[in-house]
Order: C-alpha cells, then sequence, then structure tokens
C-alpha cells in the first residue's frame, strides 16, 4: 500500500450506528472517512462529490427493501467497493446480495473489527484527475469556516487569499452542494457527514483509540446494572463502576486516563463527581424525563432508558473519537418534543444561518454583543449542540430555519 490512505463513506439508517461506524474508521491510520449518511439519496450525492475507495453500508432493514438501491448505486460507481453489515440473510438472500454488486458481507455476530480485513482489500487508491463536482480541500476549508460563522472577509485573511476567490470558491459549493445559500450549503455538508466534528489536534492512533475507558456513575439499581452489561460486551470498552468512597480515591487515576463518563439517573452528588472527572459526558436520565435542559447543556449525548440495549455501546464509541451526538428523531420522539424557541432565539437561529457574526447579529437586532453570546448559547442547549454547524443541521432537520431565501 502507498502513502495514501482507503477513502470510505458510511451509510446507515440508524444515524448512532453510522457514527459509531465512522469515529471507529477515522481512528485507524489507513483509513480516511469522507462522510456519513442516513438516507440513499445522500450517499449518492456524498459519492458524486468525489467517489471513495468503498462504502460501508449497515444494513437494518429487509435485504428486499435495499437491494434496488444497491444495484442503482454499483451503476453509478462500478469502481467504488460496497461492503455491508447484516445481522440475517438466508443463502439465496446473500446470493442476491452479491448479484447487486455488494463485494463483501460482514455479519453483526463478527464484530466492527471484522470490517478491517475487507477494507483493507480495496484497491489501492490512486490520485484522481481533477473532477468538477469533487469538493476541493480548499472548499471543504471554506465550509467549515462557513459553519463557525465567518464572513468573506474574514476567510481571506484566515486562507490567505483574495476575498473574490473566496466568492468563487462559494459559489463552486454551492453548486456542487445544490444551494442556494450558505445555510443550506451547511446544512447540506453536515447532513453528508462532510464537516469533521472532531478536534484533529487530540487524534489518537489506533491502539490508544481501541481502549476506550468508561466510569458508569449513578445509583445502584437495573438502570445502571443495563448499561454496565451493555459496556462491558462490547469489545474494546473498558468499564468500571464508580461508587461508594473509592470512587473518589479513584478519581485522580481516572482523570488520568481516556475516559468517557456515563451518568444513569444523576443524583446531585453524581453531577458533581463528573464534573471533577471532567470526562465526555453521556447521560442517561431518569424514565420520567429529568431535566432536559441540564442535560443538553452539560453532556455530549443523551441515551433514554429505553435505548440501553440499542444505543449505549455506539453512542459511548461515538463519544470517545470526539463527537458530539445529534440525533434529531430521539428529539422528536422524547417526551420533551421538539424545542419551543421565543421570537429573540429564532431571531439568533435566522442570523447563525445567514452566517452573521456575533457583532453583526448585535448591530442588525440592536442589542448587545454578550446578550447575542446569552442568547445564542441557550439557543444551543434547546437544540442539543455545541457549534453552528450542528445547530444549522438540528433546526434545519426539525423545519425551524427556512434556508430557501437566504441567498448570499
Amino acid at each position: 500500500m502507498t502513502g495514501l490512505r482507503i477513502s470510505v463513506a458510511v451509510h446507515a439508517h440508524r444515524r448512532l450506528i453510522g457514527e459509531a461506524l465512522a469515529g471507529y474508521l477515522s481512528g485507524r491510520p489507513e483509513f480516511a472517512v469522507v462522510g456519513h449518511t442516513v438516507e440513499w439519496p445522500d450517499l449518492v450525492t456524498l459519492c458524486g462529490l468525489g467517489p471513495p475507495d468503498a462504502v460501508v453500508v449497515d444494513l437494518d432493514t429487509d435485504l428486499s427493501d435495499a437491494l434496488d438501491w444497491f444495484r442503482r448505486f454499483n451503476a453509478l460507481f462500478p469502481s467504488v467497493r460496497m461492503l455491508v453489515t447484516y445481522g440475517s440473510l438466508t443463502p439465496q438472500e446473500l446470493s442476491s446480495a452479491v448479484e447487486a454488486g455488494i463485494s463483501a458481507l460482514v455479519p453483526y455476530a463478527r464484530g466492527i473489527a471484522a470490517l478491517l480485513h475487507p477494507l483493507r482489500r480495496a484497491p489501492t487508491p490512486v490520485r484522481r484527475s481533477a473532477d468538477g463536482g469533487r469538493l476541493t480541500g480548499r472548499e471543504r476549508e471554506i465550509l467549515v469556516l462557513m459553519s463557525s460563522g465567518h464572513n468573506v472577509a474574514e476567510m481571506a485573511t484566515l486562507l490567505d487569499i483574495s476575498p473574490r476567490t473566496v466568492e468563487s470558491h462559494k459559489r463552486r459549493i454551492y453548486t456542487k452542494l445544490d444551494a442556494t445559500s450558505q445555510a443550506r450549503a451547511v446544512a447540506r455538508a453536515a447532513a453528508l457527514g462532510v464537516l469533521d466534528r472532531r478536534p484533529t489536534a487530540n487524534r489518537r492512533g489506533p491502539e490508544r483509540a481501541a481502549a476506550t475507558h468508561v466510569v458508569v456513575c449513578g445509583p445502584p439499581g437495573c438502570l445502571v446494572d443495563d448499561v454496565m452489561n451493555q459496556v462491558l460486551a462490547t469489545d474494546p470498552l473498558i468499564a468500571e463502576r464508580a461508587e461508594g468512597p473509592q470512587m473518589w480515591r479513584r478519581l485522580p487515576e481516572w482523570r488520568s486516563r481516556r475516559s468517557v463518563t456515563v451518568l444513569v439517573a444523576p443524583t446531585p452528588l453524581d453531577w458533581r463527581f463528573a464534573a471533577l472527572l471532567d470526562a465526555p459526558l453521556v447521560l442517561v436520565p431518569a424514565p420520567d424525563g429529568g431535566a432536559p435542559d441540564v442535560a443538553l447543556a452539560r453532556a455530549a449525548a443523551v441515551v433514554p432508558p429505553e435505548h440501553i440495549a440499542r444505543d449505549i455501546a455506539a453512542v459511548v464509541t461515538v463519544v470517545a473519537s470526539g463527537y458530539l451526538v445529534v440525533d434529531t428523531t430521539h428529539r422528536l420522539d422524547s417526551p420533551w418534543g421538539p424545542p419551543e424557541l421565543s421570537g429573540r432565539e429564532r431571531e439568533i437561529l435566522r442570523s447563525v444561518a445567514l452566517g452573521e457574526t456575533v457583532r453583526q447579529t448585535a448591530r442588525s437586532l440592536g442589542i448587545a454583543t454578550k446578550t447575542v453570546e446569552n442568547l445564542q448559547s441557550r439557543l444551543y442547549r434547546k437544540l442539543g449542540v455545541r457549534n453552528r454547524a450542528a445547530a444549522l443541521a438540528v433546526a434545519y432537520d426539525l423545519g425551524l430555519v427556512d434556508v430557501t431565501d437566504q441567498a448570499q
């Protein structure tokens, strides 16, 4: 293999599974994850921006529902290897999958590490010629800066290019993402998994990334037992229970390790311990729903009690990789319902969608910069996010912002 990494796209209707797969593969030095999608048309769009070497698809539906998409994808991108993970398939279904152009089938029972061998068999990546539909490295940089709310002048200064060049890149980005506004472009990029939400300075090699230490904290009971059982059964997660006086004695040791804290129906004392541990936090609230505002302000992810068996291991894996888990489906189904935004918060959201800076928002609304910052923080808490890109992705999915008439 050359110095080039194997490029991989991930597709899963279950958003958390897709995030977990993308996070796991991103931690391996031989792979470069170009994006992760939930809907089939988005996968086609993502690959149209530049076909990867391989696509990993999580098959969570009947094979018959997906076969047509497999055939269409293979016809559009015949050089892209498609690897499918599945729960159970009959011999006849396996034969149909192969006929549809699937390169490899990996059963769930073999675990996530079983994907590595067939992925490594993907053709050695080569430098492809320039392609009009591919997002270039510069365009990805522009997208990230757009998602952070920088204006053209600021982007030009940061990238040491002219404002006219920035405008040219933005126009090409809009064309490639079929967007008519900055907000729509950022929302589309977030939906395609193009915007990397992990802090790159903290990337670790596969050995460190493969050993995630999980501290489970909360009152004794069946919920804590369920979390411990699911985490302990998932390789390569390592779980320890924090309870009694020993949790305080071991606090220095746990602080020095690469840990994720899982708070289960936490008491005020548990919250205090989590603050001292200062590790990425996953919250499993009490069955009555708990306090969503506090949870979303301090947790990187929230897993409802009824979804422990399905989601907790995947969520912990994603959070350990530096992701903030944003799942609008759960939010719509949650007992709290979609967030209710005040008129001022909607104005702040519209400003974010327009790509305005905090100072520009303050001027346009006639309020203090500090007030804008406070309103924006409150808006992020309600949406369960911590940055502009995630806020736009969630707001767009929930229909809270209209991006069709905000051309820039």
